[in-house]
């Protein structure tokens, strides 16, 4: 369940125009989420379950939450400390149920990134990483291609990808020092075995920052 502090803020934050549920703990059609924290813990993981977010919830310093469902069944989330005071002891849990796909918007500037998505329907992820460091683990409840654009930062990162899906990775080179385990190249990108055999692919997209880079597969 809920922690009080993130209702309170939800309650008061989300006031959307059209008739909509006073909170995401309804199913939905498909999902959006924009998650913004400049300091803390960020825990993002799924579960299986109808509700758009099955578990909403942490300590530290309030955020501010905002939530809006649309007429297609489309629901928006944004979870953000922009504007308020935080603490290095904040810690968010964010948990997504996985009856529907879901495009997740992650932005970090101090904050530290616990990042398991391998029970969310996941349709794309943009993740832009700053001073901390980020676990990153990919997979997939349902065969589904994916777009996941990485902005590396200083902070070190480890993305870690199922490897029974197609993965193809990008890298745009920065000043990083990048580790990929079990990729070959296919003369454009670096590519795993089961790459245009699985039944769906992740495009990976990574920048490369100051930070040490490890991409491997499960």
């Amino acid at each position: 369940m809920p922690s009080a502090f993130l209702v309170t803020a939800l309650l008061a934050v989300a006031a959307p125009a059209r008739p909509a549920p006073a909170t995401p703990y309804v199913p939905v059609r498909s999902g959006e989420a924009w998650i913004a924290m400049r300091a803390g813990v960020l825990s993002v993981r799924g579960m299986r379950g109808p509700w758009f977010v099955q578990r909403l919830d942490g300590r530290g310093s309030t955020p501010g939450v905002g939530f809006e469902l649309d007429a297609d069944g489309r629901g928006r989330l944004n979870l953000t400390d922009e504007g308020r005071p935080t603490t290095p002891q904040d810690r968010w849990h964010v948990v997504f149920g996985d009856a529907a796909p879901l495009d997740l918007h992650i932005r970090l500037v101090t904050a530290k990134g616990r990042l398991d998505l391998r029970q969310i329907d996941l349709a794309s992820l943009e993740l832009v990483q700053g001073d901390g460091d980020v676990n990153l683990y990919l997979g997939g409840v349902r065969w589904r291609n994916a777009r996941i654009d990485v902005q590396g930062g200083r902070g070190n990162l480890d993305l870690r990808v199922d490897g029974a899906f197609g993965v193809r990775v990008i890298v745009a080179a920065g000043p990083g020092r990048v580790d990929l385990r079990g990729f070959g190249w296919d003369g454009e990108a670096y590519v795993n075995e089961a790459y245009g055999r699985a039944p769906a692919t992740y495009t990976i997209v990574l920048r490369v920052g100051e930070g040490r880079v490890r991409v491997s597969l499960l």
